[in-house]
């Protein structure tokens, strides 16, 4: 049957220490809720110089957000009207997407936060040498009339072991 914390007596919680780093439940709120709004920036060279007239627009006219040159080497021709002729070189475009991974993980932590999902089941147990489970381990307090405390002991007690 699983304990909480407050249950177990002489242990140390770590929640006073987190909480005096700046490690509140407000804080990782706002932190979660930013992971599930989270995007990422992905870089793609391409072959050719691109100028910002060959980015993709919308229906408006308008370049598409999430789309920008960072660099282009080589040159760019154009005609009289403006328009390009020619382009040697290479671009490198930024483009902004979302990061899918990121939120589907935020997602799972919140629903597990709020309690949504069953609680896991975590086997812990002790195997012998043959492989089979230790249900208990019986416990046999050295220095008992059925166990003698030899010179081994003694001297691990005493602190005088090599």
């Amino acid at each position: 049957m699983p304990i909480s914390i407050k249950e177990l007596d002489g242990i140390d919680s770590m929640l006073p220490q987190l909480e005096a780093q700046g490690l509140t439940n407000v804080f990782l709120a706002k932190q979660l809720k930013a992971e599930l709004k989270s995007k990422k920036t992905i870089l793609q060279k391409i072959k050719g110089a691109v100028g910002v007239e060959q980015l993709p627009k919308t229906k408006k006219g308008q370049l598409k957000k999430g789309i920008r040159i960072i660099a282009t080497s080589g040159t760019l021709s154009y005609d009289k009207e403006g328009a390009k002729v020619f382009g040697d070189g290479d671009t490198l475009l930024a483009i902004d997407e979302i990061d899918w991974q990121t939120r589907q993980r935020a997602r799972q932590d919140a629903h597990r936060l709020r309690g949504d999902y069953p609680p896991e089941k975590l086997l812990h147990g002790l195997t012998g040498k043959d492989g089979e489970v230790i249900d208990h381990i019986p416990i046999v307090l050295v220095g008992s009339p059925d166990v003698p405390i030899n010179s081994e002991v003694q001297a691990l007690m005493d602190g005088t072991d090599k």
